[in-house]
């Protein structure tokens, strides 16, 4: 099954909300991780086999190269589409992952590559 890690800027409530419905996620604001830089929240995300869950493509879509280059594997990674879930909504992102959690723990789509979250029209 499926486990995630929400960066920092997305609220612990959505890890509380998501995990009420099943889904195994925590957050690292609140967490000893809070304050850390993106490299080092990803390295954790990795050690705890945890697709990190993120707004900040441009960082991490970077530092996704230097593990390639590094031949360092991730669970995966998901992109949240910041135009259509914004980060104060936290029931439309709970939905949405915990959607995107039933696609995942079925095998419909793989988050290795990095899967892109939106609300659907």
């Amino acid at each position: 099954m499926p486990r995630y890690l929400l960066d920092e800027h997305i609220s612990p409530r959505v890890a509380a909300a998501a995990g009420k419905r099943g889904v195994d996620v925590s957050a690292v604001a609140g967490s000893s991780l809070a304050g850390s830089d993106d490299m080092t929240v990803l390295r954790e995300a990795i050690s705890a086999d945890r697709i990190l869950v993120t707004y900040d493509v441009g960082d991490f879509a970077v530092l996704l190269g230097v593990l390639a280059r590094e031949r360092t594997c991730a669970p995966g990674i998901v992109f949240v589409d910041r135009a259509s879930i914004r980060t104060s909504d936290i029931g439309g992102l709970t939905d949405a992952l915990v959607a995107l959690d039933k696609l995942l723990a079925a095998g419909k789509v793989s988050a290795s590559a990095g899967v892109f979250l939106a609300r659907r029209s």
